[in-house]
């Protein structure tokens, strides 16, 4: 493990810590390496308040400060060029700051509405607190809805008793064949149902009810995976439509393959999803709750639960 995930780790592990300056209690949950449209943070931590509005907090993630000028150069470039598109919270941790030069980075923070903490014997000290002082850009919407999302997913899974065991920046899930899972397509918040290859696909299909769907409101599409050094570097999506009776077993099934066969070396899969909401705005946890576990009901993916362990 590299210096920088060792530290971000310890961020992660000390959260609470963090999250508790802003009231934010109860459930929580952190995303490492978080994209969004105008770059991406070290870890994003969501909170929610009351338990009803969630919160972003944004971590950049330093090895040291050295100087005045290297902390004004983080700000200029980082905070302001990348971060205060997303975020009204941002901090940065660092295990270390040069002798007598704290108080200077602690006033250049300060003075913008930035937070610092201090990383020590696997601690998170809370140096300055975050205050913001102007709204965020454009992108904040995006991300507040991707946190929204993944609680309500991980909260919504745990009710039928499945683990959510992978978290990223492109979607939150268990790691099965067959799985269900959330994330950002476009300009919505969706959440459905993937199959992995071809195999999977057919067992999906035979289980799922597709007129009962279509009358839902969920779309499909087939996924082409581009591969490198063993893992998944981008894909594409194609056939992307309203699901309707038309998209039958054999004809699906028959895309993929040639899909497969076109793009070659790639991997092919199949997914159903349904979009719950527009990422230009954000809702309350409680409502996206209740959308995610209206997909998990017995009328709609519900059915599929015995197939996703």
């Amino acid at each position: 493990m590299s210096s920088h995930a060792k530290l971000v780790g310890i961020v992660e592990e000390n959260a609470c810590e963090i999250l508790s300056r802003h009231d934010l209690k109860g459930e929580y949950l952190s995303v490492r390496e978080l994209r969004f449209p105008h770059g991406r943070a070290d870890v994003v931590l969501y909170g929610l308040c009351e338990g009803i509005s969630v919160m972003p907090i944004a971590v950049e993630v330093r090895q040291e400060i050295i100087s005045g000028v290297d902390i004004l150069g983080t700000i200029n470039e980082k905070m302001r060029g990348i971060y205060d598109y997303a975020f009204t919270h941002v901090y940065i941790a660092v295990p270390g700051v040069r002798r007598r030069k704290e108080d200077l980075v602690r006033m250049h923070l300060s003075e913008l509405g930035y937070g610092l903490l201090m990383i020590e014997d696997d601690k998170i000290k809370v140096v300055e607190e975050a205050k913001p002082k102007k709204p965020p850009g454009e992108d904040y919407y995006r991300v507040a809805s991707q946190g929204v999302l993944y609680l309500a997913v991980r909260s919504a899974l745990g009710d039928i008793g499945l683990k959510v065991d992978h978290i990223s920046s492109e979607w939150i899930g268990v790691e099965k064949p067959i799985n269900y899972y959330g994330w950002l397509f476009k300009n919505y918040a969706v959440f459905g149902v993937y199959a992995r290859d071809l195999r999977a696909a057919e067992k999906l299909l035979d289980t799922v009810d597709v007129a009962r769907l279509t009358d839902a409101g969920y779309r499909t599409h087939i996924e082409v995976r581009f591969v490198a050094v063993g893992r998944t570097i981008g894909n594409l999506h194609l056939c992307d439509e309203p699901l309707n009776e038309r998209i039958a077993k054999d004809n699906v099934l028959k895309m993929m393959k040639a899909f497969k066969k076109a793009y070659k070396p790639c991997g092919v899969g199949f997914s159903i999803y349904k979009p719950l909401w527009s990422t230009n705005r954000t809702p309350s946890y409680p409502w996206a709750l209740d959308q995610v576990r209206r997909c998990l009901s017995d009328k709609e993916l519900g059915v599929l639960k015995s197939i996703a362990r």
